[in-house]
């Protein structure tokens, strides 16, 4: 009788342990580091941007039909993303919580195959040798699984195969052009032209030869003096494929043309940047000032293109592209 009590309280004594160890949290923390051969800015963009983590990520390959959501504007805070998967994978998302000029850090949170939120961060330095990127994560685990899983192992032979990913990925790139981002005073501008809520992966109708012509040729019949060709973009969403966006033409102050709308955009601050050569480059001038932007914590809304070197008759390489993004107290207005 007395043995079988001593039996009974050692089981339950390990029943309770047991119980403890998987209660019980411990803490452990992973990061690994790698140096890019390819500029600080575009490092610093493509990581701020979760449309470009599945083409670099370790996991992502482990289930082609996962699903993918992404939300908020690529390069700031709130930015995010959720996927759903196999039991490879499982369910979580992705947000950024915080910028710097050398950290983004990111808050990821799993919600199968079981519940848990881990702090993730990185961060990107200028070294002689190139950009040096180190990818941090910090967590808690029961007892029980630590005991039998290496967590800081596993978590870092991840990193280190993703860091490969994204050092092959950024080293095979085209160099991003080096670009000049000025601060400026843009003056009143007034102009006219057509705005509407387009498809990204449809522009190429609404920026259309018949658009454009039949713009200019209206303002020729109203007797208007025309400037330069300008794009509008209020809004830019890839998530949903949808851009607000604007073909207009700077004119004088009170001008209006039947049949197409007044657009103001008054003077205030702005940072800008040229680049020069075809429109499809446009992305690598975007990826430099947004990386300014972030840097020097300057907010961002609508962006701008003048057109100041285009046309039929101009070669792609001779075109020229002046890139406004004005602060947000200077954005447009439609009349």
């Amino acid at each position: 009788m007395k043995a079988g009590r001593i039996i009974l309280i050692a089981v339950l004594a390990i029943v309770i342990l047991g119980v403890a160890s998987f209660m019980i949290k411990s803490d452990y923390a992973v990061d690994r580091t790698t140096t890019i051969d390819a500029p600080k800015s575009q490092v610093y963009a493509t990581l701020s941007d979760f449309s470009q983590f599945t083409k670099w990520d370790p996991w992502s390959k482990m289930d082609p039909n996962m699903t993918v959501e992404y939300y908020g504007d690529p390069g700031t805070i709130g930015h995010g993303y959720k996927w759903s998967g196999n039991d490879s994978v499982g369910t979580g998302s992705m947000e950024i919580i915080n910028m710097g000029e050398n950290t983004i850090e990111i808050q990821l949170s799993f919600m199968e195959p079981y519940e848990s939120s881990s702090p993730t961060s990185y961060t990107i330095t200028e070294t002689e040798e190139g950009t040096s990127v180190t990818w941090s994560m910090t967590g808690e685990v029961p007892m029980a699984m630590k005991m039998f899983m290496d967590m800081e192992a596993m978590i870092g032979n991840d990193f280190d195969n993703g860091l490969s990913n994204l050092k092959s990925m950024m080293e095979s790139m085209e160099a991003a052009p080096k670009y000049t981002i000025q601060s400026v005073d843009m003056p009143n501008m007034t102009l006219v032209g057509m705005r509407q809520q387009v498809k990204i992966s449809e522009m190429d109708a609404f920026w259309s030869e018949e658009n454009i012509g039949g713009l200019y040729a209206a303002l020729g019949q109203a007797g208007v003096q025309s400037g330069h060709l300008v794009g509008v973009y209020y809004s830019w969403d890839e998530a949903n494929d949808m851009s607000d966006q604007a073909i207009a033409v700077v004119v004088p102050e009170g001008t209006t043309v039947e049949g197409y709308e007044t657009m103001m955009m008054p003077a205030g601050s702005a940072v800008k940047t040229t680049h020069h050569g075809s429109w499809d480059n446009l992305d690598k001038a975007h990826m430099a000032l947004e990386a300014h932007c972030v840097e020097n914590d300057i907010p961002m809304g609508v962006a701008m293109h003048v057109y100041t070197v285009s046309g039929e008759d101009v070669p792609e390489e001779e075109q020229v592209t002046e890139i406004y993004y004005p602060t947000p107290a200077a954005e447009g207005e439609v009349m």
